[in-house]
This record gives structure tokens, sequence and C-alpha cells, in this order.
């Protein structure tokens, strides 16, 4: 039967009820040479149905081929139709070993692609931990038993004492400190000396080189640290203003010398204070004029009071 009519071009076949129907009674499709599906609406529509899931059997409605209830039904089923069809083209061989450390008969599948040994985990923890080698400390000639090959101490303090050395006493010839450190440091073999500047004096001395070297280059960190040292007026900022005005050596400066400009300081920035509160709310009075105004602004009323 051809699908379409021989006299009629607006009518087609429909295969499962057998009759001729129009163009409008079929759903639109973009491939054939008609541009419409093979059944017709009446015969493609499928009613709902109650059925029963192949995973969990419950029952559920659905229309179409539909077998699941759920995509997680639906993955289930899946896989366990891989599996099976995984089994029929590759049957499950049993095969049986003897653990190489207990001496125990077990068997596994040979689908397993993995080589087995061990009848347990347990076997095979103890197999890999051990003790199958004789060996000899090399630091105090201890005789004892690794479970590896390359193992040259007997334990963490000789492997430390073989990497570091032994520990010894040195002393800051700046400072006069004394500390331990490893014979086989760097610092050590490069000097071959038990005297070694200490790292805090090693600082302070590339400091001061830096300093020399640039007098007028200062970073952040050095201003905060000069700012602080002056509001505390700490006897390094009195030895460093003492040095730089006066040509005495940071040796020769002594106690009572930084005592005293210590307190020279503090009245001259105590002076300063009093002058700039006076000057702020004493000396806004209209009635305050003429040379005594100028003897409070310039020199807080000591040319006044001399007058």
């Amino acid at each position: 039967m051809k699908r379409q009519h021989p006299d009629n071009p607006d009518l087609f076949w429909c295969p499962k009820c057998k009759t001729y129907k129009a163009r409008g009674e079929f759903y639109k499709t973009s491939w054939g040479n008609h541009g419409v599906t093979g059944y017709c609406k009446e015969c493609t529509y499928t009613p709902k149905s109650e059925r029963t899931c192949a995973v969990c059997g419950n029952n559920f409605i659905a229309k179409g081929r539909k077998k699941y209830c759920s995509e997680k039904c639906h993955g289930r089923g899946s896989h366990r139709n891989k599996a099976k069809y995984y089994r029929e083209r590759h049957p499950v061989k049993i095969v049986t070993k003897i653990c190489v450390l207990c001496g125990k008969q077990f068997s596994y599948e040979s689908s397993q692609k993995r080589l087995i040994k061990y009848c347990s985990y347990e076997c095979r923890i103890k197999y890999a931990c051990r003790a199958k080698y004789d060996r000899i400390c090399v630091v105090c000639g201890k005789q004892f038993i690794s479970n590896q090959s390359v193992v040259k101490t007997c334990s963490k303090e000789c492997a430390r004492r073989l990497i570091f050395g032994e520990k010894i006493s040195v002393s800051c010839p700046v400072c006069g400190e004394t500390r331990a450190v490893f014979s086989k440091s760097p610092t050590i073999k490069k000097k071959k000396s038990n005297v070694i500047i200490c790292e805090r004096c090693r600082h302070n001395k590339a400091n001061r080189e830096r300093r020399l070297l640039n007098p007028e280059k200062t970073t952040v960190k050095d201003k905060a640290r000069n700012k602080r040292k002056a509001m505390d007026i700490t006897d390094g900022y009195v030895r460093g203003i003492i040095r730089a005005r006066t040509n005495i050596e940071l040796e020769d400066i002594t106690q009572p010398m930084i005592d005293m400009k210590r307190q020279a300081i503090i009245m001259k920035r105590t002076l300063k204070q009093f002058k700039e509160w006076r000057k702020e709310y004493e000396s806004n009075n209209p009635d305050v004029q003429g040379k005594q105004r100028t003897d409070e602004e310039v020199n807080g009323g000591q040319g006044h009071d001399q007058s």
C-alpha cells in the first residue's frame, strides 16, 4: 500500500489502523519524503498503565517501555544487566594459592587483575614490616636488624649525630653570649673556630654598615624604631645624640652623662610643649598686645618679665 493516496495528495496511509487519514491527523517530522510520522496521532499515543519496578518491586504508573520507577532503580538495573552480560562473556575461575607468610591456603577469583600473595591484610602488613637485614650502626657500632638495606644508623639520635655532628659550645666575641651548635654546621666548617658572632650581633652590624653606606636611605622599619626610641628616650637614643653632637666615642660615654642628657631632653620637650599650650590658649587674649604679646610668642614671656 502506497503511503500517499494516488488521487488526493493530502491523505496518508496509517499501517496500524489501516486507513487513509488527513495530514493534520499525523505528527510533523523533519525526516521522510512527506514530512509526517508513520502512525497517526491516535495510534502513536500510548495510555498510562500500572507496572511493577524490575529492581525494587514497587508499583508505579507510566507509559511507553519504562521498566523502573526512578533514576536510582534505573542505574541499578543497568549495572545489573551489564554485570550479567560480562559474566556470560567472561566466566569466573577460582584460583587457589598458599600465603607466603603463614603458609595458609586461600582462594580468590581470577578476574582480579592484581597479583595476590597473602591470605589477609594482616599478613601483607606483617610481611612488609618484617626485619630482614642485619646492619651495623656507623656511629656507635651497635648491631641491629632493619627492614631496609640502606639504613646506616640504629636510632634517630645516631642519625642526627651522623648528619649534624656533636654539639659544641661557641661564644660571641661582641656580646660574649655562649650557645650550643652542631659541629658539622656550615658556619663551623667555614670559620673553623669556636668564636662565632651570634645572629643578633651580626644583624646589628649589618644594619650599621647599611646606614653608613646609605645614610639618607632609611626604611619604614628604621623610622618606626627611631621614633619609638625617641619617645622612650632610651640609653641607645641618648648615646647616639651625644656621639652625634660631640666627638666622644661610645666607649667613653658613661651612665651619668646619659642621665644628664636625658634630663635635658625632658626639660626641653616640656618647655616646648608649654610654649605651644600658652600660645594656643593665652596669646589669643585681645588685651595682650604690643611687646608683651611679642615676647610671649617668641620666648614664652621671658623678655616681658626682664623688662
